[in-house]
């Protein structure tokens, strides 16, 4: 990784996100239980929300830099914390492994969706769930447009993050069945318009529901 994407992005982001999304993770990982691993850890933004019955989290976080900016959240969240710096298409962990997956904003920036989906589908209990909030193409047809004209610029200063994905559906078509999902709106004024979010729970297809 470059100087930007390792010293001066995990600044960026830390400092750019807006308050409403504390809510929205909040709400994504409200349901978590048992053995816990979350893919594309960052700066641990999500690491104040997970309910305090989660005392061990695993999770894997590719940058160092990024690591480096959650030291702080991991010290005050006080339970046992283990990370991989990996991708997430590179699971070090067995098969059926996972109670809960839990991945924020990550399909949008990853070069293969579908193999870190893949790999997910893969440790995952076949009774596991997998909680997600990403920020999506919108459905709005000049919304849209916006995005498109601004998906080039935004990918070269967030280090690759695209606005036009259809993550659902990318959900849907590594094996998961949807649970749950919803489309949230509350972010302010163009960031709603830039941002739309979905939040939700899949369970791997073809799993008995509990």
């Amino acid at each position: 990784m470059g100087i930007y994407a390792d010293r001066i992005f995990p600044f960026v982001l830390d400092a750019t996100e807006p308050p409403e999304l504390g809510d929205l993770r909040r709400r994504t990982v409200a349901g978590v239980k048992g053995i816990i691993l979350e893919v594309g850890f960052g700066t641990g933004t999500m690491l104040p929300f997970y309910p305090k019955s989660v005392t061990h989290l695993d999770a894997v976080e590719p940058s160092g830099g990024m690591q480096r900016r959650a030291a702080r959240r991991i010290e005050e969240w006080g339970g046992t914390f283990e990370t991989a710096e990996l991708v997430g298409n590179k699971l070090p962990y067995q098969d059926n492994h996972f109670d809960s997956v839990v991945m924020s904003m990550v399909l949008c920036s990853a070069s293969e969706p579908r193999s870190v989906l893949a790999e997910i589908l893969r440790v995952l209990k076949p009774q596991g769930r997998y909680h997600f909030l990403e920020h999506v193409a919108s459905r709005e047809e000049t919304a849209l447009k916006w995005q498109k004209r601004l998906d080039g610029f935004h990918q070269a200063v967030a280090c690759g993050c695209s606005l036009t994905l259809n993550s659902l559906a990318t959900i849907k078509n590594a094996g998961f069945e949807i649970e749950y999902c919803s489309s949230p709106e509350t972010m302010p004024g163009a960031s709603q318009v830039i941002y739309p979010y979905i939040l939700g729970v899949a369970r791997p297809s073809g799993a008995v529901r509990d």
